[in-house]
């Protein structure tokens, strides 16, 4: 059982698996649907189409995404804030492991963006390729709206609902949510992986899946590792933030280069991309067997 599980046995009420996810999906079908129909009232007010989109992002962060984990955490437990390890500090040697591997595996993650965005689907699917692709088109266009605005202020908004209030309701929704769930009857790792690939799917971005399910897995594995979801949060946002500031720049006339093209190989060898991914797996390695003897260490003392 792990450091998360434990903490929360105390205030803990037995709901089945099933009985859970009934909760969750329909706590998240009844908020789906209040943002339909909020977001059709906002159609009716004279703001920006960014400003727009954005309070649409900032309600479905709140009403689709951190409700439903709030509702089934507070039948489930007398302790929700515990139970979602929302009271939890994130020790900060995983907080300083999450941006190293985030630095060292940057090349490796943008050379799978790029392979996963040129794929071909066979001919027969050429029209279910068109409707992804437009798909990913339309969430483009969406992310350039919000990404157009160069003050400051569109600078900090942009952080504080893209970068913030997306980690931390996705984070809530996807590892506090179902993957808690899960690897409460499943192994750790199934949990961590069904919650990733679910993730992925519900960004509905073909040609973006794979290195979206590899983010989602990291995310996965620090909540897991360290029993607080604040860490998951703050990888989260922090890439989600990088991605928000670079544009900035870029569009500032700042700074030009695109973080998403660094160590990509369009042909050849990828090199850069196979020692980025080497270098993050040896550091993920020591990290694990650094946790393994803090966690035996500690173990010894406690039975002191």
């Amino acid at each position: 059982m792990s450091k998360a599980m434990k903490r929360y046995d105390a205030g803990k009420i037995e709901i089945s698996l099933v009985s859970k996810f009934c909760l969750f999906g329909a706590s998240f079908i009844m908020m789906f649907f209040a943002l339909s129909f909020i977001t059709l009232m906002l159609k009716e007010i004279p703001i920006s189409e960014r400003n727009r989109i954005l309070t649409t992002s900032a309600l479905q962060c709140v009403l689709v995404f951190i409700v439903p984990a709030m509702v089934v955490a507070r039948i489930e437990s007398r302790k929700p804030l515990d139970l979602l390890s929302i009271d939890t500090r994130p020790g900060w040697q995983y907080i300083v492991f999450a941006i190293l591997c985030y630095t060292t595996g940057m090349c490796a993650l943008n050379q799978l963006i790029y392979w996963n965005d040129i794929i071909t689907l066979p001919e027969s699917l050429t029209e279910i390729e068109e409707t992804m692709r437009e798909w990913e088109e339309n969430s483009r266009q969406f992310a350039n709206i919000i990404l157009s605005d160069t003050s400051i202020g569109g600078l900090v908004s942009g952080i504080l609902i893209v970068g913030l209030l997306t980690g931390i309701s996705e984070e809530l929704f996807f590892r506090a949510g179902i993957q808690r769930m899960l690897s409460e009857t499943f192994s750790r790792h199934v949990a961590i992986w069904i919650s990733a690939i679910v993730f992925s799917a519900m960004h509905f971005q073909f040609f973006g899946f794979f290195p979206r399910l590899i983010l989602g897995a990291f995310f996965g594995y620090l909540y897991a590792w360290s029993g607080s979801i604040w860490t998951a949060i703050f990888a989260h946002a922090l890439n989600n933030s990088l991605v928000v500031i670079s544009s900035w720049l870029s569009a500032r006339g700042i700074f030009s280069f695109d973080l998403e093209r660094l160590g990509v190989s369009e042909s050849g060898i990828p090199y850069a991309a196979l020692i980025s991914a080497i270098i993050t797996s040896l550091l993920i390695y020591k990290f694990l067997d650094w946790r393994k003897y803090n966690i035996s260490w500690q173990i010894r003392h406690s039975e002191k």
